[in-house]
């Protein structure tokens, strides 16, 4: 299913089913619990904002050492099990077409019906989905997000708090889980060492069979189907790479997923010294991903999950931002540069729109105005540092 349809047809039949369960909504106020011992968290979208999610979540755990948490994502998110460790399981929902969708949404149902759980936050913060989801399972009480043009979703929440655009999106996340009176976000806590031995072995063998494996730059130029406006151009990419190779003996890698190799490739044949350049779209799992990250000195990426990835596990990372705001998703650590030229008609996307690009022009001027000069003169103050 495609994006601009999936939230169709959660808003429009969404919004119906939540009027229709409204009615089956007790009308007596309930008390928040004072000891959870079993909590759901659901957040289906963005591996980025998941991620994003783990200092509440590690937040929750220290505060309550002895509560099970579980995951509600999509099974694209799967492998992120292996890197939150305050984690009980992972539930997971399949997207494919609908016959998938709703086959492996029933089964997820069955499964977590099986759970009293004290506590469902809902981590969405415009989907209608997550909240129905949340509401039909055995819990005391359900908690998420409301805001400007979708109160609906509140009418089955018992408790819930405003999502507040002007604030970073994992203090957000850590005011509903926590306390509304936190103000300060810890940075993502790595996890260098904890790698499966087959993801360790397979990237240890990528780079020893690259002639450039042992200092090397990850270049990610895709940003998700969610918002493909995010992307700087490629022969943006492929400039900058050219910059990197000449003045230095760096590898760089390309990196994407399976259904991003031909625009990958397009990068790639652009560049100048190709025995310095790996293309590794669509030959990485996840956790693949993670380890790789850990080994590069810097990653240059796009508003998008890889970036927040790399986050946590370390790296250096040089972020390019457009049509999102870094005010809401810059990467949580020290070691990061942000690009973002906050144009007057920035940023476009935002919760009260669906995340859905509103550009008033014919291209996205926003990401456009990235000039390789900029990114890569931060690149290499990175470099002077390591």
């Amino acid at each position: 299913m495609k994006i601009a349809s999936m939230k169709g047809v959660d808003e429009r039949i969404g919004n119906f089913l939540i009027r229709l369960l409204s009615f089956f909504k007790s009308s007596k106020s309930k008390q928040y619990p004072e000891n959870p011992k079993n909590v759901l968290f659901i957040k289906f979208w963005g591996i980025g904002s998941l991620l994003l999610a783990e200092p509440s979540i590690s937040k929750f755990k220290e505060k309550f050492p002895d509560c099970k948490i579980y995951i509600l994502t999509l099974a694209q998110n799967k492998e992120l099990e292996k890197l939150l460790p305050n984690v009980e399981k992972f539930f997971t929902i399949k997207l494919g077409d609908f016959d998938e969708f709703f086959f492996s949404s029933t089964l997820a149902w069955k499964k977590l019906r099986k759970i009293k759980f004290d506590i469902v936050f809902d981590l969405e913060f415009f989907a209608n989905f997550s909240t129905i989801f949340g509401f039909l399972l055995k819990k005391q009480v359900l908690k998420g997000f409301t805001h400007g043009q979708k109160v609906i979703k509140e009418s089955l929440l018992d408790f819930s708090i405003i999502f507040d655009e002007q604030m970073h999106t994992s203090l957000n996340f850590l005011k509903l889980v926590v306390s509304e009176n936190e103000t300060k976000v810890e940075k993502l806590k790595t996890q260098h060492k904890k790698f499966p031995q087959e993801n360790l072995f397979k990237i240890q063998e990528v780079l020893k069979n690259f002639e450039f494996g042992k200092k090397f730059v990850v270049v990610n130029p895709n940003a998700s189907q969610l918002a493909f406006e995010r992307r700087w151009d490629f022969r943006n990419f492929a400039e900058l790479i050219n910059k990197i190779t000449f003045l230095n003996d760096y590898g760089v890698i390309l990196i994407g997923s399976q259904n991003e190799t031909n625009y990958v490739k397009m990068i790639q044949n652009l560049c100048n010294s190709k025995e310095q350049v790996l293309n590794l779209a669509g030959k990485l799992e996840l956790l693949d991903l993670a380890v790789l990250l850990s080994r590069a000195e810097i990653l240059v990426t796009n508003d998008s999950g890889p970036m927040h990835l790399g986050v946590t596990v370390g790296t250096k990372i040089v972020g390019l931002f457009g049509p999102e705001t870094p005010l809401r998703y810059s990467p949580l650590g020290e070691k990061k540069s942000v690009v973002y030229k906050n144009l007057e008609c920035s940023p476009c996307m935002s919760v009260n729109n669906s995340k859905t690009v509103n550009c008033i022009y014919d291209s996205p001027k926003c990401m456009e105005s990235i000039e390789v000069s900029e990114v890569f003169r931060e690149v290499t103050k990175f470099f002077s540092k390591s």
